[in-house]
């Protein structure tokens, strides 16, 4: 692709992202595959790039949740809101090393163990958040 082909597909490739996670959302009552989105984005963007495409997809479940799904407006919600954001940053950065420390292997193997960093971090967040200030599991 030339300079100005990239320039001009790059914002429809990040907005198609976010209608994907918005109908996701929808579709699957307030699942989305953050761990799947981290890969895609760090494989494809700079880190920087890649954080703040997580948070807008993070904001894109979050509006979804509050004005279609009818989410709770409680104190507890907006905390559920903050530690899947929070899980889905670190999910990305944990992708983020990963990608970089497995650079000299293939992109299949380097997309795998990225899953599985994004994974395992988004989860032990989600499972830490709730044990320490969410009331449980």
């Amino acid at each position: 692709m030339t300079d100005r082909q990239i320039a001009w597909f790059r914002p429809w490739w990040l907005g198609l992202l976010i209608v994907v996670s918005a109908a996701l959302t929808t579709g699957y009552t307030c699942i989305t595959p953050f761990a799947a989105f981290a890969v895609i984005a760090v494989t494809m963007l700079s880190r920087r790039d890649a954080v703040i495409l997580t948070v807008a997809l993070w904001l894109t479940n979050q509006a979804v949740g509050f004005s279609v799904l009818n989410y709770p407006w409680t104190a507890q919600t907006f905390a559920w809101g903050v530690a899947i954001g929070a899980a889905a940053v670190i999910g990305t950065l944990a992708a983020h090393w990963t990608v970089r420390r497995l650079g000299s292997f293939r992109a299949p193997a380097q997309t795998a163990g990225a899953f599985v960093a994004a994974f395992a971090l988004y989860q032990v967040t989600l499972y830490a958040a709730a044990v320490s200030m969410l009331g449980g599991t």
